[in-house]
């Protein structure tokens, strides 16, 4: 019975899934729900509705299941702890409800497993690292990270504070620390877990599941610090391991694939990228399914890689995501989403068939509402990227009505003081400024900042980047003498960054803010002090850039060197001028398409041309 249910899969859904339900319903009623066969029933019920991307529904019939297993465990010993099986089953529910977008509903119910648990519980680091996933997935930090750091320590007191999976835990927990701006880039964990992977396992050893997840995860970080042939060479070991290694699941494999494939296109090996994300989304169609929220995974991260390059093939694959729910077993899909909406979008713009990235983003937006609930948090802050990618594609009205969406719902389900909001706020104050309304602008970034500076602190990577947004309003609004205490205030912060991690890892950053800052000083009876700014952000090396640089960074460049030239002019220095401008055009000759470039360049450094707004 329950083969035909999943046979049928294929040809007629909501029939199949409903003879499935029939089935595990029947199979319990018959032989009880603790038989060994209805238990087999509702993880087969379970696996197929997953494998349909129906992650809510996998998750209420292995949450079914799980209260089987803890009826069997509690017969067994009635007062003991959690079963090893029962906590693996509890991790795969909550996975899966964190899938669902229901992380935050399902930390309690994790943790309350775990309470449970004794000690030396087999896979008890596991999971907590679970746990941890989905603190994060949650936006709880604070505890993700004490999860993470709690799972180093129970890995620690079994197998050494220098073993791969202690570190593991601990780069887990700094990247939270990173991603959360209370920390620096995890690059020393990175190194010295890749210095304590095993020099011999073989992926039959009991502990190469593990490993390989390590790695995986491990190289995803490595990419998004801006490592990526650290990443590739992660990634590499992982696909050695997993080749000798049959306990790595099918999701598992696809997961790993794709973590290592990533990589390629960042280190210049895009044929090689291509190639491997095309066999890795063919695969997971054959063994996971073409709903399969990992099988998405792999169908985003080939958009991602085709994008780049011929927008045209990515646009079946975008069609196909939205069609299938686009789901995926990772918190930053809507956001990556929306960034491969702009992409195909823009590039293909012209081409009057198919929807537009705007009609893609509406699709999302409705897909969101009906997985989630239109009250869900999540749907505001999918409202909110999409906010973000209207606004890079000039559409100023489209943005700042996702954004009241956006506020409205965090307001009404998470409050009005709550970080969401201020996020939002941030976003709703660029698409004021951008159209001109200079004082609301002002207003909403002022609220952010306070709930911000209330919430995260005064140093927290997102206040400051209010303090960002709110100076570069006061500066569009010509009111540079309130704009100097905000930006002092980025400089300083930028300087302690600088001082506590060695060495600041957005050169180009510092210095946009020292020639903006000098710019200000100018004017005033402080241009001393606003010339040694300028001549500390002339001699950092990004104005001298060794290996290729992608047009963007080239452009930001030349324009700051151009800024520059302006304010030497205002400074009465024309030699130190003729050589900023120098400088600048030979930054945007080396750009692919340098005309308009160029001719920004010049109107800058001559005066004719506005100072490039919302550049902090």
């Amino acid at each position: 019975m329950l083969d035909a249910s999943v046979g049928a899969a294929s040809t007629d859904l909501p029939r199949a899934v409903a003879q499935l339900d029939d089935a595990v319903v029947a199979v319990a009623d018959l032989l009880g729900p603790g038989h060994e066969s209805a238990l087999a029933a509702g993880l087969v019920a379970g696996e197929t509705l997953e494998s349909l991307g129906r992650c809510r529904e996998a998750a209420a019939r292995r949450a079914t299941r799980l209260a089987a297993l803890r009826e069997l465990a509690a017969l067994r010993e009635s007062d003991g702890p959690t079963d090893p099986e029962v906590l693996a089953e509890s991790c795969r529910v909550a996975r899966l409800r964190m899938a669902a977008g229901e992380a935050i509903e399902a930390v309690p119910d994790l943790e309350a497993a775990l309470a449970a648990c004794a000690g030396e519980t087999q896979g008890l680091a596991a999971a907590v690292r679970t746990l941890g996933d989905l603190q994060l997935a949650a936006e709880q930090f604070t505890e993700a990270q004490q999860a993470y750091l709690r799972a180093a320590d129970i890995d620690a007191a079994a197998a050494g504070a220098a073993h791969f999976t202690t570190l593991h835990d601990r780069l887990l927990a700094a990247m939270v620390a990173f991603e959360s701006g209370r920390g620096p880039a995890p690059l020393a964990e990175l190194d010295a877990l890749s210095a304590a992977f095993p020099a011999k396992i073989s992926g039959s050893d009991p502990a190469a599941p593990v490993l390989i997840e390590g790695l995986r995860r491990s190289a995803e970080i490595a990419l998004v610090v801006g490592r990526p042939a650290q990443a590739k060479d992660l990634g590499k070991r992982g696909l050695a391991l997993a080749k000798a290694c049959e306990r790595l699941s099918p999701a598992e494999r696809i997961a790993l694939a794709v973590a290592a494939a990533r990589p390629l296109f960042a280190t210049g090996e895009q044929p090689a990228a291509r190639a491997a994300l095309e066999r890795t989304v063919r695969d997971a169609d054959q063994t996971l399914g073409p709903s399969h929220p990992q099988t998405q995974a792999a169908v985003v991260a080939f958009a991602e890689c085709l994008a780049s390059t011929t927008p045209a093939d990515a646009r079946p694959l975008v069609d196909r995501l939205l069609a299938s729910g686009a789901a995926s077993p990772r918190n930053d899909l809507d956001e990556r989403l929306v960034r491969l909406f702009e992409a195909v979008g823009a590039a293909q713009g012209a081409n009057p068939s198919g929807p537009a990235d705007a009609a893609w983003g509406k699709e999302l937006l409705r897909l969101r509402r009906e997985q989630w609930g239109a009250e869900h948090p999540r749907v505001a802050t999918t409202c909110l990227f999409l906010a973000g990618g209207r606004l890079a594609a000039g559409d100023i009205e489209e943005a700042l009505g996702l954004c009241r969406q956006a506020i409205t719902l965090q307001e009404q389900t998470l409050g009005n003081d709550h970080p969401e909001v201020a996020a939002s706020l941030l976003v709703t104050s660029d698409a004021l400024r951008r159209k001109g309304k200079l004082d609301e602008a002002a207003a909403a970034c002022e609220r952010s900042l306070a709930i911000w500076e209330a919430k995260a602190g005064p140093e927290h990577r997102a206040t400051l980047a209010t303090v960002r947004g709110l100076a570069g309003v006061r500066l569009a609004q010509g009111r540079g003498a309130d704009a100097l205490p905000l930006l002092e205030r980025l400089l300083a912060a930028d300087s302690h960054a600088t001082d506590s991690h060695g060495t600041t890892s957005q050169p180009a950053h510092r210095a946009r803010l020292l020639v903006r800052l000098a710019g200000v000083l100018a004017a005033t009876d402080a241009a001393e002090r606003g010339r040694r700014y300028l001549d500390e952000a002339l001699e950092l090396p990004c104005f001298q850039p060794a290996d290729a640089v992608a047009d963007p960074a080239l452009r930001d460049l030349a324009l700051t060197m151009a800024e520059a030239a302006r304010v030497l002019a205002t400074l009465d220095d024309q030699d130190a001028a003729t050589a900023a401008i120098r400088t600048a055009r030979g930054l945007a000759i080396r750009m692919e398409t340098p005309r308009d470039t160029l001719s920004m360049v010049d109107a800058i450094a001559a005066g004719t041309a506005p100072l490039p707004q919302g550049r902090l």
